[in-house]
């Protein structure tokens, strides 16, 4: 009867879709579809057709956005947006998965397995997978007109956060339930959820960790609204509301979320000063560079591990380990460090991998990471460090933080991130094109 709902409740959200479009406004609606899609649809539950990718959580929702804009909205859309840059960096993007089988001819050893050679259709599925992953980042540079209507998204998220608090106190009291009460399965690990004497909460996101990742982004989303003085309903309101989410974030028991949290308001705070972008611009070039430096070796593992021990000895264990993962883990990439082994090849046997940036660097190459990184930090290098973009830096502190989570992190493989990103891209060319005017 569960697996049953969970499948009348992952293909009854296109009519949810439908029903929000018709309903709402555009922002609105996408962010019901999206947003709402992520935060209660089943993870891990897909269909797998013949070549087009499969239908899951985050692909429905994506194309249930797409056709209710274009069919009942009946908007003009711009299937690679109408930024010159952003739509040769994603033409770039979705044909490295069809390069990619070029260079991925002759089978591999993936230390237990030998696992075939790509074909033509391995790259034209993993292709259509790329564009429908960036689909919302298109979405939101479409939808996104105006200030006041990024600010409504941010509020948006808040107000979901909100309604969303109840599923997480019962979750961090009982333990991690919802998701194998409602759908009959759990998604993850549950031994991964235990921490601290007590449990993170799951809800239907997958793991604790993506759960403390979206309440970050409300954090960061509430102190964008109170610096920019575009309060969530009132000054007051906002600041106890920002307590209140960081508060939340301590009892997700995510540190690396709360490390984060404290680096958005350092950030917050300089965002107004003219030369603010400056170390949010060096952050992000930090990170597109993490994956040559992790390759080449010239990251300090051993001292990284070393001090943090003197502090945390169950922290630098867990370190350790994931810095030993990635080594052996480039030694298995080898030679194809720039193209990458391909989608379904990418996994050593036997490894883990956490980051966003050794997941794509295994998947599709560096130049395919670094692009990507690119694409969701746009708004950075479209910013400048003249008084007329203060406004503008304040967003960028979004896409800042969200970008240093991609290193211990894989969230940016999630729907929502892409819709922020892209929403703050977009309010970012559209300032920068203002003001040169």
């Amino acid at each position: 009867m569960q697996e049953i709902l969970a499948y009348l409740v992952l293909f009854g959200w296109p009519f949810v879709s439908l029903f929000a479009y018709l309903k709402f406004d555009t922002v609105t609606a996408t962010f019901v579809t999206i947003v709402g899609g992520y935060l209660l649809l089943p993870v891990g539950l897909e269909v797998d057709l013949p070549l087009i990718p499969s239908l899951d959580k985050t692909n429905i929702p994506n194309l249930s956005a797409l056709l209710s804009i274009v069919l009942v909205k009946r908007q003009k859309f711009y299937f690679l947006t109408n930024i010159k840059w952003v739509k040769f960096v994603i033409v770039c993007i979705v044909l490295i998965p069809i390069i990619n089988v070029y260079f991925n001819l002759q089978p591999i050893y993936n230390g237990e397995f030998w696992l075939p050679s790509l074909t033509l259709h391995d790259g034209i599925s993993n292709s259509l997978l790329v564009y429908l992953r960036l689909l919302p980042l298109i979405i939101s540079v479409n939808i996104i007109k105006s200030e006041y209507e990024l600010t409504k998204l941010l509020k948006l998220l808040v107000w979901s956060l909100i309604l969303y608090c109840p599923l997480i106190f019962l979750e961090l009291r009982l333990s991690p339930q919802l998701h194998n009460w409602v759908y009959g399965y759990f998604p993850h690990s549950f031994a991964q959820q235990v921490r601290e004497g007590g449990f993170r909460a799951v809800v239907f996101l997958g793991h604790g960790l993506l759960t403390a990742n979206i309440y970050l982004g409300g954090f960061i989303a509430l102190a964008i609204l109170y610096k920019s003085k575009r309060y969530f309903q009132s000054a007051k309101v906002n600041l106890n509301l920002l307590v209140f989410f960081f508060l939340m974030i301590i009892l997700l028991k995510s540190m690396t979320a709360i490390m984060l949290a404290c680096s958005a308001i350092v950030l917050i705070t300089i965002s107004k000063k003219s030369y603010s972008v400056i170390p949010m611009r060096f952050v992000a070039l930090f990170i597109m560079a993490y994956p040559v430096m992790s390759y080449f070796n010239m990251i300090p593992y051993e001292v990284i591990h070393n001090w943090l021990a003197e502090y945390n000895a169950e922290r630098a264990q867990s370190l350790y380990f994931r810095f030993s993962n990635e080594d052996v883990l480039m030694d298995y990439l080898g030679e194809r460090f720039l193209i990458g082994n391909g989608g379904s090849r990418m996994m050593l046997y036997g490894a883990i991998v956490d980051g966003t940036w050794i997941i794509w660097t295994l998947s599709f190459g560096v130049i395919y990471t670094t692009l990507n990184f690119l694409l969701f930090a746009g708004s950075l290098f479209i910013a400048r460090t003249n008084k007329n973009h203060r406004e503008l830096n304040i967003y960028c502190v979004f896409v800042t933080v969200m970008m240093i989570d991609q290193i211990p992190n894989s969230s940016l493989g999630h729907s929502w991130l892409w819709l922020y990103g892209g929403a703050i891209l977009a309010y970012s060319a559209m300032e920068a094109h203002r003001k040169q005017l």
